[in-house]
């Protein structure tokens, strides 16, 4: 019974300032400079503070902890599961929202509940900065917004300039191990591989995330094998490819450990991603770092 007065307060913080068409086509009236954003997806989070957003940021879910200072940022719930309680309560002026990830019932209960709710979504790296500017101007951030996409464009530039005309190195990546998890040519991270110069062995499978066997990754035969994950579990599932030594990204000792957050959030840092993919793909093309 507390919901509705709740949400009502919410919309009458601001005077609408301006209109937003969002990636589900909607219309979406926002405050010019919202004080109170809520973000429901870590890299959403990622994205308001690399545009100079963080200090309005009032609610970010459970997996949002990048930036340090996004951890000190009131909790919401899940990424998947966000509780409407607890947004309603922080009382945003705006809720950012993603096309993957967040339950399509949660977004659509908010807006139902008559918070000013702005989807936001990108299926290819190269519509990230893009999107990042969507986001500053929903933020009432553009200045911010532009700054972090032009760096991210002339990243996304030199890695291309780098690898341009050279050999597609055969690449598998490993998106789990148990059960043993890959990506195909409908998956984001597939869109890096290809932008770092190399040749997704699973690219043709049906399926964005496909299960595959081990006799299928040894029949690929990559040259280079990235495996997400970090730290101890990162050295760990290197060592279990030891065995494999017909494949030749374990004979020519070519086994990566990537930082999954890097890869698997679609906002500035996937740049870094990207770099550091072309690195162990084409190490002679990169002697030093992009657009130095």
């Amino acid at each position: 019974m507390l919901l509705l007065p709740v949400s009502f307060l919410v919309l009458g913080v601001h005077a609408h300032a301006g209109t937003f068409t969002d990636a589900l086509g909607r219309k979406v009236d926002l405050p010019d400079s919202p004080r109170r954003i809520v973000s429901l997806a870590p890299h959403l989070t990622e994205i308001l503070f690399a545009i100079g957003a963080g200090d309005s940021v009032v609610g970010v879910t459970s997996f949002c902890d990048y930036p340090e200072a996004a951890r000190r940022v009131p909790r919401i719930g899940g990424f998947s599961d966000p509780s409407i309680e607890l947004v309603l309560a922080a009382r945003p002026d705006v809720v950012i929202a993603t096309l993957v990830g967040n339950r399509r019932e949660s977004v659509e209960e908010l807006i139902r509940l008559g918070l000013p709710v702005y989807v936001s979504g990108a299926e290819a790296i190269g519509e990230i900065p893009r999107e990042v500017r969507r986001i500053g101007a929903v933020a009432g951030r553009a200045e911010g917004a532009e700054s972090a996409a032009r760096r991210m464009e002339g990243a996304l530039a030199e890695i291309a300039r780098r690898t341009a005309g050279r050999r597609r190195v055969a690449v598998y990546y490993q998106l789990w191990d148990q059960p043993l998890m890959t990506v195909s040519d409908g998956s984001f991270i597939h869109d890096a591989i290809r932008l770092a110069g190399g040749r997704n062995v699973f690219a043709g499978l049906s399926v964005a995330n496909p299960r595959v066997s081990l006799e299928a990754v040894a029949a690929a035969k990559p040259e280079v094998m990235i495996l997400s994950g970090m730290g101890k579990e990162g050295a760990g599932l290197a060592s279990r490819w030891s065995r494999f030594a017909m494949i030749p990204a374990v004979a020519g000792g070519r086994i990566h450990i990537m930082n999954s957050d890097l890869l698997h959030r679609p906002g500035p840092r996937v740049i870094e991603g990207v770099e550091q993919l072309s690195r162990w793909i084409h190490p002679d093309a990169f002697s030093e770092r992009p657009g130095r």
